[in-house]
């Protein structure tokens, strides 16, 4: 017999302990007011890919900013917008990118 021809022979045993039982009955999850809808993953996901600022999609969904932010971050989602940066988003940028004041820029605005 080759190799792969041979019988292969497995030996059953019992486990050495017993699996722990549950000390209560397991009971349903509690629901969560702020869970997701799959109806408003849905929409997040249309808003989104239909270029949506991140704000009106927060009160689309009648949801937090930051929430909202954190859900497009979960999901995976990016953006390749064609829309221009308003101040406050181009502000945004220049701190993560530059620090907390670019070189040059003393206020916004300025």
């Amino acid at each position: 017999m080759s190799d792969d021809t041979a019988p292969i022979i497995v030996e059953l045993v019992s486990l050495a302990d017993p699996l722990p039982k549950a000390s209560a009955p397991l009971g349903e999850m509690q629901y969560r007011s702020d869970s997701w809808t799959p109806q408003e993953v849905r929409t997040l996901r249309q808003l989104f890919n239909d270029d949506t600022p991140m704000p009106e999609i927060a009160e689309a969904l009648g949801r937090g900013l930051h929430g909202v932010r954190d859900k497009v971050c979960t999901l995976g989602l990016r953006r390749h917008s064609t829309r221009p940066w308003n101040e406050l988003e181009d502000h945004e940028r220049l701190c993560c990118k530059h620090g907390a004041r670019p070189r040059g820029v003393t206020q916004l605005g300025d």
